[in-house]
């Protein structure tokens, strides 16, 4: 029980304490120390944490007696509050990442691959959050939230975004939500390709094929401004709307 009770965040004093508290019910503070083999010096710090993690009810009244809290809901909150952890530093990575100038870069200096939907989502929000000039897209229109929030923050940036979209793959819904951050969509009969180019500076191309899913990310200007002018061409055919 003390190794699965660590894997919730416990320290091994934490894990001892807890563990006589579920199996002897209510104790005092020296009961504890002296059944778990905690310091005596150390225990009251430790109970002090256990209540601030929700694991333990201090009642009133002297001695100070403890009673653990059902592990079903003590470790829930510790769940909830590793969960909301680890979204504070994603939000944080994603500033970082937003704050950190794009290096100089050999045109062969980076091709990355991504094998999951998610992770490829949210490697586009951050490259959203970096563009500077313009920002390219032939694809389906996303509704996530998250995603259209930093195509309008783009904007407003000054950043010119145009998309390309066939009505076969979205629905007329989808493009207003995306007109309504400022965003250019035109449409197609049939998407020719997957892919979206940024700033003279980056491509990534998608493919999905049985359920499977994969997209390229390459930092080549070159590959990029070749991809503009493509792009350029097939919006001066499609229609407006």
């Amino acid at each position: 029980m003390k190794e699965t009770l660590r894997l919730f965040g416990l320290n091994g004093y934490e894990a001892q304490a807890y563990s006589i508290l579920l199996t002897q019910g209510t104790l005092t503070a020296y009961q504890i120390a002296k059944l778990s083999a905690v310091p005596a010096g150390k225990i009251y710090p430790v109970l002090d944490a256990l209540e601030r993690k929700g694991c333990v009810i201090l009642h009133s009244g002297r001695p100070k007696n403890y009673t653990a809290v059902a592990p079903e809901i003590a470790l829930s909150k510790i769940i909830d509050g590793e969960k909301k952890r680890l979204e504070k530093m994603k939000r944080e990575m994603n500033s970082l990442m937003v704050a950190i100038p794009s290096p100089t870069l050999k045109p062969q200096d980076i091709v990355e691959t991504y094998f999951s939907h998610r992770t490829a989502f949210q490697k586009s929000i951050m490259l959203h959050r970096k563009a500077q000039k313009y920002w390219k897209t032939i694809s389906k229109l996303t509704l996530n939230k998250e995603h259209l929030d930093a195509c309008g923050k783009a904007v407003r940036r000054g950043v010119v975004i145009q998309a390309l979209t066939s009505l076969k793959e979205t629905t007329p819904e989808r493009i207003t939500e995306w007109q309504k951050r400022g965003i250019r969509v035109r449409t197609l009969e049939k998407l020719p390709l997957r892919v979206s180019i940024y700033d003279d500076w980056g491509v990534v191309f998608r493919f999905s094929h049985n359920r499977e899913y994969v997209a390229t990310h390459i930092i080549n200007p070159q590959l990029a401004k070749g991809m503009n002018t493509l792009f350029e061409g097939i919006w001066k055919t499609a229609k407006s709307i």
